[in-house]
This record gives C-alpha cells, structure tokens and sequence, in this order.
C-alpha cells in the first residue's frame, strides 16, 4: 500500500514537473502571478493587486468589453492584464481567498519572498493521494467490513479505485498546469477528499472545516457539503442532529459553525472589494469575452453539454496519440471555450458507472456506508450535474472545470463497483458486468488521464513547456534512435 501511495505522489510530482514551472514561474504574466502580488498587497493592508491601473483604461465606457480594450491598448500602448477584476479603479483577484490565505500570504510575511504557485499545487496534488485512497476505501466498505467480502475482493480493487479516482478526478491535468487558474480547483479538490473522508469516519468538526474551506477556494465544489443530508441520515434520525435539545443543537452547531464562518469570511471580503457580499467579481472580470453581456441560450446548453461532456477524444496511432478536439469559431465568438482534449466522459468512461447506482435495489442496513449508499451515490450523481450545469451555463467550457464535479461522479461510481462485488456470490450479471465494464473503461480511463497530458492543444502542452523530453519520447515512440536527452 505504502508503495502504492508513493507511486501515485510520484506520477503527480511527474505532472508537475514536467511542466518546467520553475522556468515559466519566471516568464509568466502578471494573471499567472496574481496570488502572489496578493500577497504583497495584503501584507501592506491592502485588498487589490498593487499593479496601477492606466489612465486610458479606466475611461473607457465599457472596460469589460475586450474589443475595445484591445483598440483602447493598441491606440495608447499600455498593457492591461487579464482574468483580473477591475472595480473602482483597482485590479482585483477573481480566486477565491483560502490559497492565498493557507499558503502565500504565510509565505511572504515568515519569509518577505514570493511563494511560486506551482509549489503548493504540487502539495495539494500529493496531498490528495493518500486522501483520495482512505475516501475509496471507505467508501469500499472501510476497515471493519473486511472480514466480510470474499477473497476475490483484495484490496487490489481499492488500489485500483483510488488510481482510477485520481485520474478520473482530472488530478493530473490540474498537476501539470500548475498556475493561478488551477490553484484554487487543486486545493479544493484536496480538502473535499479529505473533508468527506473525516466526515464518513464521523469526524464531525475537523470534516466541517476541511469542506468549509471549499467555499473560499471554489465555491461551486462546496456543493459536496449536502452530502452530509444523506451521509448522516441515522444522526438525524436518532436526533443526534437537528433536535430540539440542548445536546442535540450543541452537536449541530459544531457540524454547521465552521460553513458559517468561512462563509461569513468569504462574504465580508466580496463586500470589502465589490460593496456586496454575493458579488465574487464575476461581473468585473477582465477576460476574453464580455461578461456583462452573457445570456443562457438553449444552443450554449446543448453546446456545453456536448463538448463539456460527451464530445469524443481525437485519437491518432501516431505521437503524440491525442489531439486538440475542434471547435467551430462562430462557437468561440459566443461562447468562452479553452483547448479540448474530450468530454469528461468520453475521456473518463469509467464515470459512466455512477449511473448504476440510479438502479432500485434495497439496502440492508449493515451495507451502508455511514448512511445509505443508494442516498449517497444518488445525490453525489445530481450535484455532479448540477455543478456541471453551473460551469457550462455561466463560465463556459474547460478541461480544467471538469474537474469541478468528476470527483463527484467518482463517489457513486465506486459504490457502484462496491454494489457489484457485494452482489458477486449471488450470480447477478449486472454485478459481474459492473465489474468488468469498471476493469476496461477504469484502464481506458488511467491512460487518457494521463496520456491527454502528451496533447499539443492543451495550456501547458509538453511540446512548449519541454520540448526535450516530447521530442525524446516522441523519438522513443517513433522507434527512431532512441532518447537523447
């Protein structure tokens, strides 16, 4: 197990690394450095970026239109940054709050030095291994119902889960663009693993911290927090929680006090940049479109779900074996789309399992992991394509959002893999097709995870961040003369 665990760290340093973020750390732009100039700007008391905003800027009519920025720029040629919130004459950072209050900002006033952002992205990536395996084995039954899945269940399928999982989750595309767009997505990706985990180990408070935490890294993957209606169905049945006496009310508050604070923190810092509390800055962002001007259309919904999701992975038989999906540009002239490599769950097929568990079946109560698993996969499955829905609807379509929700399409997925090998002894074909459909399209699901890496149309792609290695493994693969490094 423990070599396990330091195989899986291994291949997420790997994504980091190969990446070169010590070099591009240095030749980024001012949008790829926006934790750290929040940091200094924070330990001078200050809540925007230190950057001057220019003149011919702010007299704009429409600064958030991109159009004319750009004619603003090439007319009095000043630079101005993107995917930053212009509010009141100050930049702004969209983030959320909790990385820069976890790691840079700690950074700089223990050390007066900058902290690059590839570093606590490679900590979160390898944090969330270990956190990621005791999630799957909880939710493979946990430690004490082992004695009661036959010998054809080792804890090889456990291994073998969390690998899936982790590849599944979009872990290692996040790991190998190690930058401010991914920070926030990796952070809360590993605080929901764990935070759900201390959660199903009925670590009530320090669970309620790790997911309220989410609110300020990624607000819409703080979803997972109505896990615990389900999760903790017996405590609120038993009145454990949600009863009116006082040991009841004590238990409930302790669970609810941490979302209560880190929500209220997140609110007073909306309020204290943009003069509201449910303004997070989306409206003043600065980036490739015109976000004051966005409108829900039924062809940017079938749009989005198709490319977001279903849209099949450009394979070749050739190096570097996956490619960019095309996307058509009257798309892209209404409709904010980053570089594909595929849907989620045309690259991720092993996703598909979550929806066994919309299957009806009775669950006898020592089945259950820690509530009701049907409950549990069941609502996983619903805030995955409410999440998903979110994303498409209001920021358009990302490799990187994907990983907003594909963890959550995990959970049901692996209770489903648990339902199968439960039902083993029993002959039932949908368990043994559950199981080698979760064998194939897991496999499937591990190579594309981290082949889609080797793709020359993603941020990031390996031909420009290290050429040697992709021209080196591109001669390996080629059967040229082999690697020279």
């Amino acid at each position: 197990m423990l070599l396990f665990l330091l195989l899986q760290s291994a291949l997420m340093a790997l994504c980091v690394f190969t990446s070169r973020p010590d070099r591009h750390w240095r030749e980024w732009g001012a949008q790829e450095k926006q934790y750290e100039a929040l940091a200094v700007s924070m330990a001078e008391g200050k809540l925007w970026l230190p950057e001057t905003v220019p003149d011919s800027l702010l007299t704009l009519d429409n600064p958030y239109d991109p159009a004319r920025r750009a004619a603003a720029s090439a007319q009095s040629g000043d630079a101005y940054p993107v995917d930053v919130a212009l509010y009141e004459g100050h930049y702004y950072v969209y983030f959320g709050i909790v990385p820069e209050l976890l790691f840079f900002l700690p950074f700089r006033l223990m050390t007066g030095h900058t902290l690059p952002t590839w570093v606590p992205v490679l900590f979160c990536a390898v944090l969330t291994v270990p956190g990621a395996f005791l999630l799957v084995r909880e939710l493979s039954g946990g430690e004490k119902r082992k004695e009661k899945i036959r010998a054809e269940r080792h804890p090889g399928w456990t291994l073998f889960g969390t690998a899936v999982f982790l590849a599944s989750s979009g872990l290692p595309f996040l790991a190998a663009f190690p930058s401010t767009y991914t920070m926030p997505v990796v952070a809360a990706l590993c605080l929901g693993v764990w935070g759900l985990y201390a959660w199903m180990r009925r670590h009530y408070v320090a669970g309620s911290v790790l997911l309220s935490l989410i609110i300020g890294c990624r607000p819409q993957m703080a979803a997972v927090l109505l896990l615990a209606f389900p999760l903790f169905r017996e405590e609120i049945r038993d009145g454990i929680f949600f009863r009116r006496t006082a040991e009841s009310m004590r238990r409930t508050f302790t669970v609810i006090l941490p979302f209560l604070l880190t929500g209220g923190i997140v609110l007073w810092y909306n309020a204290a940049r943009f003069g509201s509390p449910f303004e997070f800055g989306y409206r003043y962002l600065l980036t490739s479109s015109n976000l004051t001007k966005q409108s829900v259309t039924a062809g940017k919904v079938l749009a989005g779900i198709w490319y977001e999701l279903l849209c099949p992975m450009r394979l070749s038989p050739v190096f570097p074996w996956v490619q960019e999906v095309p996307v058509p540009d009257a798309l892209r002239q209404s409709f904010y789309i980053e570089p594909l490599v595929g849907g989620c769950l045309a690259m991720y097929p092993v996703l598909l399992t979550a929806f066994v568990v919309l299957r009806r079946r009775a669950c006898a109560p020592e089945r259950q992991p820690g509530g009701n698993e049907l409950e549990v996969g069941r609502v996983s499955l619903f805030l995955a394509a409410a999440v998903a829905a979110a994303d498409i609807v209001s920021a358009g379509i990302s490799q990187r959002y994907m990983a907003d929700y594909c963890w959550l399409l995990c959970i049901p997925a692996v209770l489903a893999l648990r339902t199968a090998l439960e039902e083993a002894p029993q002959g039932s074909r949908i368990a043994s097709a559950t199981r080698i459909w979760f064998v194939l399209s897991g496999l499937f699901s591990l190579l594309t995870g981290y082949g889609c890496l080797l793709s020359d149309g993603r941020y990031f792609a390996m031909r420009q961040t290290n050429p040697a290695v992709f021209e080196a493994l591109s001669r390996f693969f080629s059967m040229g003369t082999g690697i020279r490094l």
